[in-house]
């Protein structure tokens, strides 16, 4: 097969890995795969790298996988439609790459997409066999602001070819509307965590000079993390270490309550770190916590899918969560809070438990394992092969 995928990142954000970051490294071990994405990292090039960042690029990275590398100024314009003769310009740039370099006879061309912000290079090839792998029900989420309405989503669901969504309450809703799916849970780079688990000692950081125990939030910090919620505990236990990890994304208002919160003694925020070692951190944390703002709980139960879960996981922890379809199903150290109340006393019983785990590991560790990257692509692979065969 050959496979088209194209990058999720609608606003351009270095500090991100997203899945689809993942899936073209290992999709290429049996395919030929063409990427389609963003220049990552533009902030750090030279001047030269900078300008070559603004043209469309081919180019082979290594073996079966091939990069496009398109301009990071078009990153915020994906839907102005005064721009639709220069995405007619990417999809014929995308096509002759293709006939000029990698086609052969017999090709099954796969087109692969994870967020509403690539549709505009829907069927680029007539006879490709489309896929959408969301890791969010982005219309719902609120992810995409204005650049995705629901009904916008939900008319392209209708087009493809197969979808497939990380849990069963997605499935359940998107056949509400009509929609089938199959469900393939998103992955953990595994390995990484575990080498990172027996290194422990040997990798240390700034998260050994905070008091323990340690409860700590990793992700993208912005008007979707209940910041009343964390200040209010971290008031109530002050005993209690408060951690962010993460790059801050926010509105004024916004960014005058996360200071003011950073300003208690218990709590810290530990600014962006690279994504390959976010292992060593989070490792170093007593608990994982997901806090949703109250705004996004009535849709945040299906739509929602935090990849944080599996990297909480496989670093061992147990997770607080609020209300989110399914959770529990992925592992066993899973708490949910529903309340204020509910929160303390289920982070009080998550570090009880830990305190008794075998090594100060929660089970969740070895649960990980099951959605290690290789296994969860084997997955998808599977549902593409048997739904192009029927």
């Amino acid at each position: 097969m050959v496979i088209l995928i194209y990058d999720s990142s609608y606003r351009f954000d270095p500090s991100l890995k997203k899945p689809d970051y993942y899936l073209p490294h290992y999709l290429a071990e049996n395919n030929k795969v063409i990427y389609v994405c963003l220049p990552r990292n533009v902030r750090s090039l030279r001047p030269l790298d900078i300008f070559k960042s603004m043209l469309l690029r081919f180019s082979k990275e290594e073996n079966n996988l091939y990069v496009i590398n398109w301009p990071w100024w078009l990153s915020t314009t994906y839907f102005n439609r005064k721009l639709s003769q220069l995405t007619s310009y990417i999809r014929r740039f995308i096509v002759k790459a293709y006939s000029k370099s990698i086609r052969s006879e017999g090709d099954r061309i796969v087109e692969y997409y994870t967020h509403p912000s690539t549709f505009t290079f829907f069927k680029i090839f007539k006879e490709s066999f489309t896929v959408y792998n969301p890791y969010d029900l982005f219309a719902k989420y609120g992810v995409s602001d204005d650049d995705a309405s629901e009904k916008y989503e939900h008319m392209f669901m209708k087009k493809f070819d197969v979808v497939i969504v990380p849990h069963i309450a997605m499935k359940k809703y998107l056949l509400k509307i009509g929609i089938e799916s199959e469900v393939v849970p998103w992955g953990v780079e595994y390995d990484l965590y575990k080498k990172a688990l027996e290194n422990e000692k040997v990798n240390k950081n700034i998260l050994d000079e905070i008091k323990k125990p340690i409860v700590g939030f990793m992700g993208i910090i912005n008007e979707r993390i209940d910041l009343d919620l964390i200040a209010e505990i971290a008031t109530k236990k002050k005993g209690w270490s408060f951690v962010f990890i993460g790059p801050v994304k926010f509105s004024d208002s916004y960014n005058e309550k996360f200071n003011i919160l950073c300003q208690k003694e218990n709590v810290h925020w530990i600014g962006f770190i690279k994504p390959d070692l976010l292992p060593e951190y989070l490792i170093k944390l007593d608990v994982g916590v997901i806090p949703m703002s109250g705004y996004l709980k009535r849709w945040v139960k299906y739509s929602s899918n935090p990849l944080k879960l599996h990297q909480y996981a496989a670093a061992g922890l147990p997770i607080v969560t609020c209300e989110i379809e399914n959770i529990t199903n992925y592992y066993t150290d899973v708490f949910i809070a529903k309340s204020k109340t509910q929160w303390i006393s289920n982070i009080e019983k998550a570090l009880e438990k830990i305190d008794k785990s075998k090594n100060k590991i929660s089970i969740n560790h070895k649960e990980a394992q099951k959605y290690d990257w290789p296994r969860i692509i084997y997955e998808i692979e599977n549902i593409l092969i048997k739904t192009q065969a029927s």
